[in-house]
């Protein structure tokens, strides 16, 4: 108001401001551990073809080295054997695939933050080895509606983006709605893809749907966050037990 309380001065303005509190990244002997693991497998299978036509240099003559690499002017010049360097046939993508279902009683909301907070460190590890991730969870919003998936990315402009659709997450669709999902690669997947699924849900029903999968020869690898009192029911061996101590929370 004024002095003599005839005029208002003020006004509504609208705000459209909002604050993202992204997840904790990981920073254990463990987490490298299995990203490390993972990393290693998906090494394996990159190199197992070379690509002719994406040339990435010169280097020295090895015995284990096909003499057809051989380049020949490189090795007059040098005065000895010079072979050619190839790029890969396959280039890695990751695709991670979010459970938010624990079903489970004891303290969900912890082990539901702890398989957000995988999620954010394993796309951040990727990102930095610049390897393109994409993610697709049963997540829901303040709205109550699908956060559905994000298209891959390699820029670290992506993982603000991935931290973004996390530190969105209120709830999610429960164990059906990433069943959907998982009903959706068996109609179709990305043979060119690594898929990272973590879920804190184990049971039969989703593991006979992974078993298949694996059998049409699908590259995947399962982590699963665990409260010790519980331990890990049921085992494969494209499954990583995350165990966590409850008396330590």
């Amino acid at each position: 108001k004024d002095f003599f309380m005839t005029k208002t001065f003020a006004s509504v303005v609208e705000c459209n401001s909002r604050l993202f509190v992204f997840p904790r990244k990981m920073d254990t002997p463990e987490f490298e551990t299995y990203f490390n693991t993972v990393m290693g497998d998906i090494e394996a299978r990159r190199g197992l073809l070379e690509d002719p036509y994406t040339f990435r240099g010169i280097r020295d003559y090895d015995v284990s080295d096909n003499m057809s690499k051989i380049n020949w002017k490189a090795s007059a010049k040098s005065g000895q054997l010079m072979v050619n360097q190839y790029g890969y046939s396959w280039e890695p993508r990751i695709k991670i695939l979010l459970n938010l279902d624990t079903n489970q009683m004891i303290r969900s909301d912890y082990i539901t933050e702890l398989a957000i907070e995988l999620a954010s460190s394993i796309a951040m590890e990727f990102l930095n080895n610049r390897i393109s991730v994409g993610l697709v969870s049963n997540a829901l919003d303040v709205k109550k509606s699908p956060l559905g998936e994000l298209s891959s990315g390699t820029t670290m402009e992506h993982m603000l983006t991935i931290d973004r659709y996390l530190a969105s997450v209120v709830g999610n669709s429960e164990i059906d709605g990433f069943l959907d999902i998982i009903d959706g690669l068996i109609d179709s997947y990305d043979r060119e893809s690594t898929y990272i699924i973590i879920s804190p849900y184990h049971r039969e029903d989703l593991l006979l749907k992974l078993d298949y999968l694996r059998e049409m020869g699908m590259d995947f690898h399962m982590l699963v966050p665990y409260f010790d009192v519980q331990g890990l029911k049921d085992h494969r061996d494209y499954i990583y037990g995350w165990e966590v101590e409850l008396d330590e929370i």
